[in-house]
């Protein structure tokens, strides 16, 4: 007599709860390589900020080099100033270096634009540069606000000064202080402007003490 053996399946209800729990490690699986791809951006976006931000202060430091035109001639920088102005609360800097010909202009200024970008002005004798953009190194916008910008405007301070016999200040030791912001994402509608700076944006900020040489100093 031959015997039928058992064979047992899968019921419906067994085939439908397998699909679900598998779409639904499908879209926790998903879920995961978006938020790790997102917070990849944001901090590859974060280390850009600071590396820009970091830049930015070293060209204020050293000047800025111009092809072409800073070749034979020393960068005009914090540490090659003779002679520092400092203008709108803090917001521009004019920096003059020694020159043995006065009636040949050479100078740089470092300002904040409207925009939160710094820039600079340079002319060496009759090479004139001006709108030259330090920070941010692109003008990437998040819908209607740059991508980085820097949010403070009062950026130079005299540290230490001291009065010479004649009366005036000579400054030996600048402070810098840059407060730069990066956006990742535009403000969602449902968000406060407290949860669109927490959730969308990063900040950072740099202080800075510059050794100067004792120059000549002007608050404007």
């Amino acid at each position: 007599m031959k015997r039928i053996k058992d064979q047992t399946g899968f019921s419906l209800i067994e085939l439908v709860s397998g699909l679900l729990l598998v779409s639904l490690i499908f879209v926790i699986l998903t879920l995961s390589v978006i938020n790790f791809v997102t917070t990849y951006e944001d901090v590859k976006l974060f280390t850009q900020l600071q590396d820009e931000l970091f830049s930015a202060i070293e060209t204020i430091r050293y000047g800025y080099t111009i092809e072409e035109t800073t070749e034979d001639v020393g960068l005009i920088g914090l540490l090659t100033a003779n002679n520092v102005e400092i203008e709108n609360s803090g917001s521009r800097i004019v920096l003059t270096p020694i020159v043995f010909d006065p009636g040949i202009p050479y100078y740089s200024i470092f300002y904040i634009d409207d925009m939160g970008r710094l820039k600079a002005t340079i002319q060496y004798a009759d090479k004139y540069h001006t709108g030259i953009q330090i920070f941010p190194s692109g003008n990437k916008m998040i819908g209607n606000q740059p991508q980085f910008k820097i949010i403070n405007h009062h950026l130079f301070t005299a540290e230490r000064t001291f009065k010479q016999s004649d009366g005036s200040d000579k400054i030996f030791l600048l402070g810098i202080e840059l407060e730069a912001r990066v956006r990742f994402r535009e403000k969602a509608r449902e968000q406060s402007v407290e949860d669109d700076i927490r959730i969308n944006t990063r900040t950072i900020q740099y202080k800075t003490s510059v050794f100067i040489g004792n120059a000549e100093l002007e608050i404007l």
